[in-house]
């Protein structure tokens, strides 16, 4: 749970901003509610209960407010839906295999599939 927890709220931190963010969390990632804060005034409220974790997001300076929520399905496969804070939803579903490689698919808020593949080194 600790890898979909983690991944959900790297995959809400690269939906909503394309800078570099630094934050800081309330609770510890193993716990069931963690509530954390970035540099750009984001609040995020995670909540876990056995695999599904929902992280919602929201900045009282702009008013805009995202959530997603991550189930996971045995050791190797994530689902993800989530809606941006422009109102869009978007989805995404990853396959993880041996060696650190993972396979990732979804819709971003625009409406545009994507695909890459994952390496311990990377992704393509």
């Amino acid at each position: 749970m600790k890898r979909s927890a983690l991944y959900a709220f790297f995959v809400l931190v690269a939906f909503t901003s394309n800078a570099a963010l630094a934050s800081y969390c309330v609770g510890q990632d193993t716990d069931p509610i963690q509530t954390c804060h970035d540099d750009s005034g984001n609040t995020y409220r995670i909540r876990r209960m056995g695999d599904v974790t929902t992280v919602d997001g929201s900045n009282d300076s702009t008013g805009s407010s995202w959530s997603q929520r991550t189930v996971r399905r045995g050791e190797n496969t994530t689902y993800t839906t989530g809606v941006a804070a422009n109102g869009a939803e978007w989805d995404e579903t990853a396959h993880y295999y041996d060696n650190g490689r993972r396979s990732v698919d979804g819709t971003n808020s625009k409406g545009q599939s994507y695909h890459y593949d994952c390496t311990r080194n990377g992704c393509e």
